[in-house]
Parts: structure tokens; C-alpha cells; sequence
């Protein structure tokens, strides 16, 4: 992994990151649905907001040679409202009202549950960068962030 770089995360890594993230969390997303990962994608390309510029957020990604091996996104402060208008109607129309739902409250429980730290909402890697020192990077480049934020303590729920 010697040449595996990390670097600030761009609004144009929107695509490559949410595959990364379907394929790292796949079991999670489709736990007893019938979606395929290119609906799961696309329901969370409808829904998450993932703004480059947002300061609310640190978000760093892990590449050599022009492929993403890993991403982690982690909330340093409230986050702005959002203005993107999401289309339940419509995405319940294609998925499922049930899994939609069921979908939406698990994030939200998530969003709502936070402690008042930094917190980690994502953390992937690729499966053939999994054991090779790629997520350790990217949660040494945060730990130093939040050192420089005065912040001495990182949270994270896992799911199951």
C-alpha cells in the first residue's frame, strides 16, 4: 500500500464513493429485500447529500492509481438543513413503500442518535484493499483533523 494516497474528498467522487459504499455495505442495504446493488445505489444517490464544502463534515478517501480503495465521512458539527427535495411518492413506487421506509428510518434513527462528538457515519474500503492498512490510514488522517480541532473523542455505531 505504499502508494495508496489520501485525499479530501470532491463532489465528482459521488459516484465512485456510493459504489464503493453499496458494494462494502451490501448485506445491510438488501438484509431480506430483493433490490439489486444498482437500485440500492440509486435510492441513495436520491437521498444522500454529500456536499464537498460542507463543513459539518470530514471526508477523505483512499486511492492509488486513480481507484478509490476507501472513504470515511465522519460529522464534526450540526450539519445545514438540506434543500434537496426528495420524491418519496416516486421512490416508494419503485422500491417498495416498506422498504423505503424502512430504509429512511434506519438512517434517521442514526442521524438522531448521535452523541454531541465527532462521529463516524461511513468507513469502507474495497474487498481487495480489506487487510492491507487502508482504513487505518484514513481513521489516522481524521484522529489528526480532530487533534487540530481540539477534539479528543471519535463515535461510531455499527450495524448489524
Amino acid at each position: 500500500m505504499n502508494k495508496t494516497k489520501i485525499r479530501k474528498y470532491r463532489n465528482s467522487d459521488l459516484s465512485a464513493v456510493l459504489d464503493l459504499i453499496v458494494d462494502s455495505f451490501e448485506s445491510k442495504f438488501v438484509y431480506k429485500q430483493t433490490l439489486t446493488k444498482a437500485a440500492t445505489r440509486d435510492i441513495l444517490e436520491s437521498i444522500w447529500e454529500i456536499d464537498a464544502h460542507e463543513e459539518a463534515y470530514l471526508h477523505y478517501l483512499a486511492f492509488e492509481d486513480q481507484k478509490i480503495l476507501g472513504v470515511i465521512l465522519v460529522q464534526v458539527s450540526e450539519k445545514k438543513k438540506s434543500d434537496k427535495i426528495i420524491s418519496l411518492y416516486e421512490l416508494s413506487n419503485m422500491y417498495g413503500l416498506i422498504y423505503i421506509s424502512k430504509l429512511l428510518l434506519r438512517m434517521s434513527v442514526l442521524d438522531n442518535s448521535r452523541y454531541q462528538v465527532p462521529y463516524i457515519e461511513h468507513l469502507a474500503v474495497s474487498k481487495d484493499a480489506r487487510n492491507k492498512g487502508v482504513g487505518k490510514m484514513l481513521l489516522d488522517v481524521v484522529e489528526e483533523e480532530l487533534k487540530h480541532r481540539n477534539e479528543s473523542v471519535l463515535s461510531l455505531a455499527v450495524a448489524h
